[in-house]
């Protein structure tokens, strides 16, 4: 069992298709100095299916990653997680998330919450809030919903990218 697991979803013929997704490798690697378990799955290399992974991980939080030309496989993903597992928490990050967060949490009801900008700091908050007293309506850089609507917490700073331990590549081992 582990607390998180983040997926990159397949592009299918992109430009980034043959790059590994550093911006998860980077917030697994902060996780994991936060003593925050976390694993990474690449569909872009791996075939197993999503179900596959939440059956053998049986995480409580799926971060999912994304940009506008791979939305549609963030969502699919999203949609699988919920049919998998109800009572998981999807997170939705990246730069389409970050832009389309109100019209993504209006349309998209399996993703809980949308970290906008830098993703490490944002969501070692908002997994603490889960264990602790705190409340995420407080997060910098978060979106959520309120009464079915979609909530922009004020955007957080800029991360000091020395701060940022070393990519882990046991990911890719």
């Amino acid at each position: 069992m582990i607390d998180i697991l983040l997926v990159n979803p397949a592009e299918k013929g992109g430009f980034f298709e043959k790059i590994p997704p550093l911006g998860l490798a980077s917030i697994a690697g902060f996780l994991e100095t936060h003593n925050i378990s976390v694993n990474i799955i690449d569909f872009e290399i791996e075939k197993n299916p999503l179900e596959h992974w939440l059956s053998l991980y049986q995480p409580k939080f799926l971060g999912i990653s994304g940009t506008t030309h791979t939305r549609f496989e963030s969502f699919r993903l999203a949609r699988v997680a919920k049919s998998f597992n109800k009572d998981i928490i999807t997170i939705y990050g990246g730069i389409h998330a970050t832009f389309t967060a109100n019209e993504t949490l209006r349309n998209i009801p399996e993703i809980d919450f949308i970290i906008r900008g830098e993703g490490e700091e944002t969501l070692l908050e908002l997994l603490k809030t889960f264990s602790t007293d705190q409340k995420y309506e407080k997060i910098r850089g978060l979106s959520f919903r309120k009464d079915d609507l979609p909530v922009d917490n004020p955007q957080a700073g800029r991360l000091h990218l020395d701060s940022l331990p070393h990519l882990p590549i046991t990911f890719w081992i």
